[in-house]
């Protein structure tokens, strides 16, 4: 039976997982968002230097209101959908097409809470990776001061200041930008995660617990190191395939109506950067951020959601 208390657990989790892991977020943004093919290493070093270690932490406010009710719903709608899949068409709630099914209706569902937020975040994250690589440039005495480029970002964007561009410019329509690149980004991630997810899960309490049935095992240390090591397994898996559309997704999500129409697709933007950014490397930007910022932020999410469910 659905649980609707797992409500309450999910945005627990949402919260531990957001605030824990949010400076890998804008690690992997700067990373994707820049041309340069920089490391993690050097762009934390970069942030570090020149901002201070709260810029990490950029976008985590708005981040948090829209991260909350998103992974809520995001884990529930999972839940409900594989209860209700089982219930309805007799497809056992451990069949892997019950968990693809299941996690592609997550990823719809939720979408509407996770675009929005995405847009309003990657644009704060890239205001400031543009002022501080402006400011790099001078430094350096490379910078060109006529540059429009470089001076367009010249004063880091508030929240407030974001939302409001938005919505001059774009209007409503603005902040769902990138929805269908979003699915084709997330859709094959959760197929991929919770069918993995589920498997890792079920081998490992068999091999822990072969006398009992999964939903008579106790919160214990132990099913929390199994739920955590299946999540681990999963992400890695999961994020690593899925970075190709990720990096298109965030390169588009960044650019401003202008730049949009100067490309005139997302098509056209990945021919150039393929052209432009050394081929198929262009697309691995960002991969060992991305990796790890998914996998914590996965592995808290899920590890206290079948927690809490359990006590």
């Amino acid at each position: 039976m659905y649980e609707y208390r797992n409500l309450l657990v999910s945005s627990l989790a949402a919260v531990v997982a957001r605030i824990l892991t949010h400076p890998l977020d804008t690690l992997k943004t700067r990373s994707q968002i820049s041309s340069n093919n920089e490391s993690l290493l050097y762009t934390l070093q970069k942030i570090l230097a020149l901002e201070s270690f709260w810029a990490l932490y950029k976008g985590l406010g708005i981040a948090l209101l829209f991260n909350v009710p998103a992974l809520t719903v995001f884990l529930n709608t999972y839940d409900l959908a594989k209860y209700l899949i089982s219930f309805h068409t007799g497809l056992s709630s451990k069949s892997f097409l019950n968990h693809m099914i299941s996690g592609c209706l997550a990823e719809i569902v939720s979408g509407f809470l996770w675009t929005p937020m995405e847009v309003i975040k990657i644009k704060l994250q890239a205001s400031t990776a543009k002022v501080f690589e402006f400011h790099e440039e001078e430094t350096l005495g490379l910078a060109n001061t006529g540059s429009t480029k470089c001076s367009r970002y010249d004063t880091v964007q508030t929240t407030a200041g974001t939302i409001r561009n938005i919505l001059a410019v774009e209007g409503v329509a603005g902040f769902f930008k990138g929805y269908w690149l979003s699915l084709m980004v997330f859709i094959p991630n959760s197929m991929i995660y919770f069918v993995s997810y589920e498997y890792f899960k079920s081998l490992f309490f068999s091999l822990a617990f072969p006398n009992s049935t999964p939903n008579a095992i106790p919160a214990t240390l132990l099913a929390a190191s199994i739920y955590a090591l299946s999540a681990i397994l999963s992400c890695t898996v999961a994020a690593a395939i899925s970075n190709i559309p990720d990096v298109i997704k965030t390169r588009w999500q960044v650019l401003d109506q202008h730049e949009r129409e100067e490309y005139g697709s997302s098509l056209a933007m990945v021919i150039h950067m393929w052209r432009t950014e050394g081929g198929l490397f262009a697309f691995t930007q960002g991969i060992g951020a991305r990796i790890a910022y998914i996998t914590p932020s996965m592995v808290t999410s899920m590890t206290i959601f079948d927690l809490l469910k359990r006590s």
